[in-house]
């Protein structure tokens, strides 16, 4: 299942700058450094700790940034003596009131940024893992003891391990009769490696391997577990943690929080209400904690995420959960259900449901009472109006299998509302299902489920003033105290959100701004509109200094548009988070409107998959609200597009002119990308400019349905950097950077061609009629027909707007390929002219041409004629007299009739008679 982290505070402060760190001086690039890991992976509340930072090309860091500051103060960047640019030690210490839980951070280095990673805060005191060779802890006849001792300041303590292959981590520990043991694992979550597989299982067991109590997942910490046990008994117990499916390697890091006291931390599985309105204290109990329910005043605070679910943390006795429990602030009050509502004539109401209901009973009673009939009385009733209704959150608990949850509300005829649960998006096991019902004659309107992740939402159109019941129950009629949810009804709220598009799949490949010094970076950035319509703006607030954003008006027709970002020659080395906003182009103020303004503006949100399960699916996703934007030492190449002259019509292509300068001693192979394509544009994906060459080309292509109107483009170029190069120390890697924006212009085919169908013969000639269609241009067009194999000539024809029609003259040498040739294209190019209408000569201001395709046409190549075979003169032979035929002998049976007859019977006087 696809999870998503806490909500960030998003804040940002220059931690250290990189003129501080004698090590980097000098030596700035724009490359790409590398970060893997993080270790430790968390630390303490108040404490100062060194991290270890392990990637590559990390020798120049410079700067760390945290998306909550205020928390982490930065003493010391060093590099690491023996490994170099591969590891950097980080001084950090941590406020004693830091947030706990997943804290977001990134590494500066003057060569780039690295993507973002995580470490984790906690509240109790730390314990390594300790693995002897002599006595290894995957033996559970020599574990680590957890001692006494270790409890005696908080309660508990957090163990710091790793699960190597087929590993097992047994820890002991003592528990008195009646006492409870608390334990909340982060492994999953602590994944620094996109496909790690890291899925951990603890168990508790007693001295002779029986298992007491396990946990696998839990769907409030998704792969983490969570496991709590009260002990009948006094004795010593084995803890147990493990790959669930007895794997595990290197990077397979876990924090386990133990806690034996009921100070330790609570660890409860739902908070209800699991929201309440954005501000004002809310009173919720936590469910589920093995000391049993309590009651907490909560202030719900707003999250940053896609959906503005926030969090909050279970707090007793001073003490608080390791991690904190999703919770859903919005503007609307809670409405609590009541028991029992488990149909539409029983479920809990909205408060105004009374008020509506009791105004149409005193109309109904005003209309009998001033004389009127059964129809007075209804119309009475159904002339009064609900009040337009603004918003409510039903907060539910399914309590057990098979239960169902109705809510009831006043509405009126064609307000749209959207009805949204939230469930597995607050950590609740239940896969919820809604359905919504005119309460009045229970017909069925609308039903829904599985919309946002497992949770539905639906927008409907109320069909007549009066009251609605929905049904809130579990898609597999599950049930159980942790089953809550939280229901909302309102006008379709809007988030619009602003994101950069990945490059690939998973990661964050240029999801981070880097931009070298007199340089250019462009990005795409994407605009999730929810509702905010019309052309738009794009700006941002707290950019380093010496940047600049140029971004062209976004048509309303668009949610991808280029973004471009510069820096001065002189821009001092450093980095910022930014906050992305899209805004109505007539609403500039809206760059630095406050979050009771969501609605009326586009936020960044940088969305990493820092977990994923063989490819299949992200299972800890990490939502950064700002965008990391850095200043680094200038490249040794950029490139310059130079403005085409002649637009791209449709049907047609243009070769884009790209410009590369090259420092001295620079000559390397360059890439190229075309990022940008609007509806119906078309190029490769990459073009190469080679080794040593200044000048290259980027043909695009347009299809028939290609938008119309300017756009504007830009080219990323990216190479392979050397060590050093003039006294630049770039330590490898890619070199990244873009060209400015350019605007070329689509438009439309300046004529068409409406092509006969041609046939030739061998050693004969043909010609193609071609008819004029839309013809609107000047000058003079050379059409010349495509696609002609060897053995079939055809000259290319002059064409201007005058003429109706032309003819291509097509001849067959003998060598042509018989068979029909289909897809014939007439390619045309038609020259910019001047004022007076004549093409504008090649070395001249303006000059460049539209190329495009006016048509096709099928051609028939057949045999040659057959030439007719010559007479043979033949000499007559003189006619030689032949001999008379000598006379046929009678048969018998002739001759006996002669005999019969009296007629001769010899051949020679028979052979006259005719009787």
């Amino acid at each position: 299942m696809r999870a998503r982290s806490a909500a960030l505070l998003a804040l940002s402060v220059t931690l250290l700058v990189a003129d501080a760190n004698p090590f980097t001086a000098g030596t700035a690039a724009a490359a790409d450094p590398e970060l893997s890991v993080i270790l430790p992976r968390g630390a303490r509340q108040g404490a100062e700790v060194t991290f270890a930072f392990e990637g590559n090309r990390l020798q120049d860091a410079a700067e760390v940034l945290f998306y909550e500051p205020s928390a982490f103060e930065v003493t010391a960047i060093e590099p690491d003596e023996k490994r170099g640019d591969r590891k950097v030690n980080v001084t950090v210490k941590i406020a004693p009131d830091a947030r706990l839980g997943e804290h977001v951070v990134q590494l500066r280095c003057a060569n780039g940024l690295t993507a973002f990673h995580t470490i984790y805060i906690g509240a109790l005191p730390e314990v390594d893992e300790v693995d002897p060779e002599d006595a290894p802890n995957s033996d559970p006849e020599t574990p680590q003891p957890l001692t006494a001792d270790l409890f005696e300041e908080a309660g508990g303590v957090t163990v710091l391990g790793r699960i190597d292959n087929e590993d097992l981590d047994h820890f002991l520990l003592d528990l008195d009769a009646g006492q409870t043991l608390n334990v909340e694992v982060e492994g999953m979550r602590l994944a620094n490696v996109e496909n790690n597989n890291w899925d951990p299982a603890i168990e508790l067991l007693d001295m002779e391997g029986r298992e007491l109590a396990a946990s696998d997942d839990t769907p409030l910490t998704e792969a983490d577990p969570v496991l709590r046990f009260a002990a009948e008994e006094k004795g010593s117990y084995l803890l147990r943690i493990r790959d669930a499916e007895f794997k595990g390697n290197g990077r397979a890091y876990y924090r386990m929080h133990v806690g034996v006291r009921s100070d330790a931390f609570p660890r409860p599985y739902a908070v209800y209400p699991a929201g309440g309105p954005v501000g004002e204290p809310t009173k919720v109990t936590f469910l589920g904690d093995p000391a049993g329910p309590f009651e907490q005043t909560v202030t719900p605070v707003a999250g940053q995420t896609s959906d503005q679910t926030g969090q909050v943390y279970a707090e007793r006795a001073g003490a608080k959960s390791p991690s904190a429990l999703p919770f859903r602030a919005s503007p609307f009050p809670n409405v609590l259900e009541v028991e029992p509502n488990d149909n539409r004539n029983t479920g809990t109401a909205h408060p105004a449901v009374a008020t509506y209901l009791a105004a149409v009973e005193a109309a109904k009673e005003k209309a009998k009472a001033d004389g009127g009939d059964e129809s007075a009385v209804k119309k009475a009733a159904e002339a009064v109006k609900p009040d337009a209704f603004e918003g409510v959150a039903f907060n539910g608990i399914l309590e057990e299998p098979g239960d169902e949850d109705w809510f009831v509300f006043a509405g009126r005829k064609g307000q749209s509302l959207r009805f949204t649960i939230f469930g597995t998006r607050l950590g609740s096991p239940i896969d919820p299902e809604l359905a919504l019902y005119q309460q009045w004659d229970g017909k069925y309107l609308k039903g829904g489920s599985d919309r946002v992740g497992l949770d539905p939402q639906e927008d409907f159109s109320l069909p007549e003033d009066g009251t609605y019941a929905v049904r809130v129950r579990d898609h597999l009629e599950q049930g159980g105290p942790r089953f809550v949810y939280r229901f909302e009804i309102s006008s379709p709220v809007r988030t619009p959100t602003l994101s950069i598009p990945r490059y690939g799949r998973y990661g964050q490949g240029r999801q981070r701004v880097v931009i070298p010094r007199g340089g250019h970076f462009a990005t795409r950035v994407t605009v999730s509109r929810d509702g905010l319509g019309g052309e738009l703006a794009v700006n941002a607030a707290e950019l380093p200094e010496g940047v600049t954003i140029t971004s062209p008006t976004v048509p309303a027709n668009q949610s991808t548009w280029p973004v471009l970002f510069t820096a001065a020659e002189d821009a001092p080395l450093g980095g910022t988070l930014s906050e992305l906003r899209a805004f109505a182009a007539d609403k500039p103020e809206m760059v630095s409107a406050g979050p009771d303004q969501r609605a009326a503006y586009a936020s960044s949100l940088i969305e990493a998959d820092l977990v994923r399960y063989n490819n299949q699916g992200s299972l800890w996703v990490v939502e950064a609200p700002k965008v990391a934007v850095a200043v680094t030492e200038k490249l040794p190449f950029s490139i310059e597009v130079l403005p085409p002259a002649a637009p791209l019509v449709r049907n047609g292509k243009l070769d884009l002119q790209i410009k590369v300068h090259r420092d001295d001693g620079f000559d390397g192979e360059i890439k190229m990308e075309f990022p940008q394509r609007t509806a119906g544009i078309g190029c490769d994906y990459q073009r190469t400019v080679k080794k040593g060459e200044d000048t290259a080309t980027y043909p695009l292509n347009a299809n028939s349905n290609a938008a119309l109107g300017e756009f504007p483009f830009y080219v990323l170029a990216f190479a392979a950097l050397p060590n050093e190069l003039n006294g630049v120390t770039y330590g490898g890697g890619t070199g990244l950077c873009s060209s400015e924006l350019v605007d070329i212009e689509v438009a439309e085919t300046p004529f068409t061609l409406k092509l006969a169908k041609g046939a030739v013969q061998l050693t004969q000639s043909t010609a193609i009629t071609a008819e004029l269609e839309n013809a609107d241009f000047q000058g003079t067009a050379t059409v010349t027909l495509m696609g002609l194999p060897e053995g079939l000539n055809c000259e290319p024809v002059q064409v201007t707007s005058d003429m109706e029609s032309f003819v291509f003259e097509i001849s067959a040498a003998e060598n042509a390929p018989r068979g029909t040739r289909k897809g014939l294209v007439a390619e045309v190019v038609l020259p910019n002219v001047d004022e007076d209408g004549k093409a504008i000569a090649e070395d001249q201001p303006g000059a460049g041409a539209r190329v495009f395709t006016a048509g096709t046409t099928d051609l028939r190549v057949d045999e040659a004629p057959k030439k007719p075979e010559p007479k043979k003169e033949t000499k007559e032979e003189p006619k030689v007299a032949e001999a008379p035929a000598k006379p046929k002998p009678l048969s018998r049976l002739e001759r006996l009739r002669r005999e019969a007859a009296g007629l001769p019977t010899d051949t020679d006087s028979a052979d006259g008679d005719t009787n």
